[in-house]
């Protein structure tokens, strides 16, 4: 029996070591804030971040209103006490160039790695420029984002990973303006695999298919950036908000903290 068990735990460290060597390398649930955040109409308001973000930015309306705001009311899972979600406001009428409505965090150089986080939006078909989260190089160098995208020939909201010269790839088994509902929270998660030139979506835990990176370089990441240059192409006053960002070596998964989970279908190496 212990000759047994013994193999059985051998057999667990051999096949399963990315889990548990798993690394989380950001997380931020919001929550940890004694108080409520805004910034308006300042594009470079660093001085003015919230505690564990380098820089961030907030210039798209053209009044005092709230560009991008910490609170407690867009909790997404625990209203009351220090609960809180980000919010990023999104203006018609405004340059979709000039300002970013913006949190950028720095973070420990990786190359392959999953996203995980819950998001709500006001609406589920957007134009351009709706930028969700930036990509920098250890450089400082732009290098590529995630975006809901709507396009006439597609005659739909997709959600797209591209660079920033415009090359894109698309995911179509799970279209926005489709399959998402307006003001509902989903879990996302995304696996950026530079090593294979390839990124897997997952909504809900349910994966999504996987698509080849626009990109064949491996670039390493040490910036992120939650939000980006958003216009509403609506002619209304859109919203979108994020809670519980993770970003780990494995997959994270829904109703988790920094338990890596593995999902279906995932081959460890």
């Amino acid at each position: 029996m212990k000759k047994l068990l013994f193999l059985s735990f051998t057999l667990l460290f051999l096949f399963v070591p990315n889990f548990l060597y798993a690394q989380v390398i950001w997380q931020e649930d919001f929550d940890g804030f004694s108080s409520n955040w805004l910034l308006s109409n300042d594009n470079d308001g660093r001085p003015n971040c919230p505690a564990g973000f380098e820089q961030c930015g907030g210039d798209q309306s053209t009044s005092n209103s709230p560009d991008i705001e910490i609170h407690t009311d867009f909790e997404r899972s625990n209203r009351g006490g220090n609960n809180r979600a980000y919010r990023v406001w999104i203006y018609p009428g405004t340059s979709p160039t000039c300002c970013e409505n913006i949190l950028r965090k720095d973070i420990p150089a990786v190359t392959d790695f999953y996203l995980r986080w819950y998001m709500r939006l006001s609406t589920n078909s957007m134009g351009n420029y709706w930028k969700m989260f930036r990509f920098w190089d250890t450089r400082g160098t732009h290098r590529f984002i995630l975006e809901p995208k709507y396009r006439h020939t597609w005659g739909e909201t997709r959600f797209i990973i591209t660079t920033t010269t415009g090359e894109e790839s698309a995911w179509t088994n799970w279209i926005m303006s489709d399959d998402y509902t307006a003001n509902r929270w989903v879990c996302m998660e995304v696996y950026v695999n530079q090593s294979n030139n390839e990124a897997t979506l997952w909504v809900d835990g349910d994966n999504k298919g996987t698509i080849h990176l626009p990109w064949s370089a491996n670039y390493n990441v040490g910036r992120i950036g939650v939000g980006g240059n958003q216009t509403s192409a609506s002619g209304k006053v859109q919203t979108m908000d994020y809670d519980d960002i993770v970003v780990s070596t494995t997959y994270v998964g829904p109703n988790s903290g920094v338990t890596a989970q593995i999902p279906s279908g995932l081959h460890l190496e």
